[in-house]
């Protein structure tokens, strides 16, 4: 899923998240330090387009600790929060697909 930032001014900038999440990784994520948070972010993001002061990150490997001093500070806080969102989305995903079962009983009205 890709994710896009909605900042004036920073809309060309997003995040591709993989849609394959378990529960025990989405705990992981929330419970993440620092440095765990960009391994968490490496495994589960596939692509990526994030302006810097210097030029454009596209391999999301690249977004480090490091690399993301050159970025504007509103973009970091999208980047900070692109895979809690992403995890919600996928998680409403998941209560759309609820299907109501018809357990044999259910009527047609009367004809007229």
């Amino acid at each position: 899923m890709r994710l896009y930032c909605d900042i004036d001014g920073l809309e060309d900038n997003w995040i591709e998240i993989s849609d394959a999440w378990t529960r025990r990784e989405y705990k992981d994520m929330v419970d993440a330090e620092s440095a765990e948070f960009f391994d968490i972010l490496h495994a589960k993001a596939t692509a990526c387009h994030i302006e810097t002061s210097g030029g454009v990150i596209e391999d999301p490997a690249d977004i480090t600790e490091d690399s993301i001093d050159d970025v504007d500070m509103r973009l970091v806080g999208f980047i900070g929060s692109v895979l809690v969102s992403a995890c919600v989305r996928l998680r409403s995903l998941g209560n759309a697909s609820a299907r109501a079962s018809s357990d044999g009983t259910a009527q047609l009205p009367p004809k007229d």
